[in-house]
């Protein structure tokens, strides 16, 4: 369990928060979090996992980490992605709470505090709950609820589709997802498989002007497909018994052609037919091994045991001295 200082002003918060080519608006957007952290927490650090940046990003808050003790800066190697971002993000942080949070003021950091206080209430997972923004097109709406209602049915797992990636963990679901090593990850999913209290709160906007996600739609595909079969082996299976299906279909197709050839006088001269069906069974078949791979693919990349990023700058950082903070069950 989490210590009694929880209830108390002694509280330690921490906010991960990837970045990647945010010149323009991270310099605003960590004072304007700063101001709601220093005002409502005594013990808070921030840490900005820069993804490779290279629009200046790294230098503006390189500036800022040399500045201020709560403000920690940390550089990856290379382009690895937000999963992968907040990954590190979690391991270094130490907070007895860590909210996740994207520096677009999609995300308004006036909402830390709620969801610190709806936390205490004996929960781990404490999500923004946000409806689809109406500006976004028909098709991509579309997308996301097909995605919300697929994944749910492959992977056994509860997905609020209204649920944001703005959300607060408690140590021990930050302690829990830490333990997962594998590459492929989609942390809404890391987060519910490990199995946790969660709720939510509702999204109010920050009157902040909302900065675009820097993360393309290829991205969100690569995230889509990762939640799919990362977390499920159920189109393995589909795969198979459609397998079977299909063998046992042409199994009596080929039964079929020989008893009409036996009992009629008549050749057969489907040459095209013939070219047809095969060309479909060669579709199907590909079809199958395209499956197979990608399930191969991952389980080469997991037997590798590589880490799963590394780091060129540690910068800043407030170090709090807390004894087995990180061994909190």
């Amino acid at each position: 369990m989490i210590q009694s200082r929880n209830a108390t002003k002694d509280l330690i918060v921490s906010v991960v928060v990837p970045v990647h080519n945010r010149a323009a608006t991270i310099e605003q957007f960590v004072e304007a979090t700063t101001a709601v952290l220093r005002k409502h927490f005594r013990n808070y650090e921030f840490i900005l996992v820069d993804d490779c940046s290279n629009d200046g990003t790294s230098d503006i808050i390189r500036e800022m980490a040399s500045t201020s003790q709560n403000i920690r800066h940390v550089v990856l190697n290379r382009h690895y992605g937000r999963e992968i971002s907040i990954t590190a993000g979690l391991d270094r942080a130490v907070g007895d709470y860590v909210a996740l949070m994207e520096p677009t003021f999609r995300d308004p950091p006036e909402l830390i505090p709620d969801l610190v206080a709806k936390a205490q209430e004996d929960f781990d997972v404490v999500y923004v709950s946000r409806p689809p923004e109406p500006t976004k097109r028909f098709m991509q709406r579309a997308a996301a609820t097909l995605f919300y209602r697929i994944a749910s049915i492959l992977t056994d797992l509860e997905l609020d589709r209204n649920a944001s990636e703005y959300r607060l963990l408690s140590r021990r679901v930050v302690n829990s997802v830490s333990k997962l090593k594998e590459h492929n990850r989609y942390m809404k999913m890391l987060f519910a498989y490990v199995g946790y209290k969660v709720t939510s709160i509702p999204f109010h906007s920050s009157g902040h002007p909302i900065a675009p996600s820097e993360y393309s739609y290829r991205e969100n595909v690569k995230l889509a497909l990762d939640a799919f079969i990362s977390f499920s082996d159920k189109p393995l299976r589909y795969i198979a018994i459609l397998s079977i299906c299909t063998s046992i279909l042409a199994f009596l197709g080929s039964l079929w052609v020989v008893i009409e050839k036996m009992m009629s006088q008549h050749v057969v001269e489907g040459w095209a037919s013939l070219m047809v069906v095969q060309l479909l069974m060669f579709s199907i078949l590909f079809l199958f091994l395209a499956a197979i791979s990608e399930y191969i693919s991952r389980i080469l990349l997991e037997v590798k045991q590589r880490p799963l990023y590394y780091v060129r700058e540690d910068n800043g950082g407030t170090r709090f001295d807390v004894e087995n903070i990180l061994d909190v069950d």
